[in-house]
């Protein structure tokens, strides 16, 4: 596995700096915590999926702990669609207030790409003998999706699906959250592939610090390279993943 100095060695050839006079270490580290979150916003790179028992009257859902985006939801084994608020408001002014035996949809917010909602309303679903994480939220009642779940007396009402418990149930693929290198000791989770693409993105962005036409033209090729690197990860994992609600306009440059 490679490490945060490993990689960012490799960077500094290509900024001509190989003495550390311009562009510190925690500079360029802080450069690839950022490329790591690029990744997991812009690929598919880091998705993984939970279980969410689901039970009456629980719609709102936040995993914004442990995940940047949520990319498909399935209820049992049917994907349900996304839906965003907007959306929902052009159908119906009272569509928040919708009850039904099933979800027909799954509402997003553009804020909080880490949030869902469920329509409608589920009722008459059996009622959890262990009650999940809940908060009060502009969204109303919200159960919260964190690392320690599991371990708070809900293992099973949330956990890996390799052992989904009988009853109705969210199927929810997120790309997640990357670990923050707080060192350059770290060690790198990502494959070789990934790590040339994070290359490109930490040089960059560092060219882009300078203000001078000719950093900033060497940064707008070296994040051409990271995009596309991104467009290959993003062919490369779509053969292991369907991607039916996953979508992305992605731009470097911001």
């Amino acid at each position: 596995m490679t490490t945060a100095a490993e990689l960012l060695a490799d960077v500094r050839p290509i900024l001509a700096d190989p003495s550390k006079q311009r562009w510190t270490d925690d500079r360029l580290l802080k450069l690839l915590n950022e490329g790591l979150l690029n990744l997991a916003i812009n690929t598919k790179l880091f998705v993984a999926k939970k279980f969410i028992t689901i039970a009456d009257a629980l719609i709102n859902f936040d995993l914004s702990d442990i995940a940047v985006t949520i990319t498909r939801i399935q209820y049992n084994e049917t994907i349900v669609p996304f839906k965003t608020i907007q959306e929902m408001d052009e159908l119906s002014s009272k569509w928040e207030l919708d009850t039904g035996k099933t979800p027909s949809a799954i509402i997003i917010s553009q804020q909080n790409r880490a949030w869902f909602r469920l329509y409608p309303i589920i009722e008459d679903l059996a009622t959890l003998t262990t009650p999940l994480d809940m908060i009060d939220s502009p969204y109303g009642p919200t159960i919260v999706v964190t690392h320690a779940s599991p371990l708070l007396g809900t293992v099973s009402n949330i956990g890996n699906t390799s052992n989904i418990p009988p009853g109705d149930h969210l199927i929810v693929y997120y790309s997640e959250k990357p670990a923050v290198l707080t060192a350059v000791g770290d060690t790198l989770i990502t494959d070789d592939f990934a790590n040339s693409a994070l290359l490109h993105y930490v040089a960059g962005m560092a060219f882009r610090d300078n203000l001078d036409v000719q950093s900033s033209s060497m940064g707008d090729s070296e994040l051409g390279l990271f995009s596309g690197f991104v467009d290959k990860l993003n062919n490369k994992k779509a053969e292991n993943f369907n991607s039916t609600n996953y979508k992305t306009a992605y731009n470097p440059f911001g």
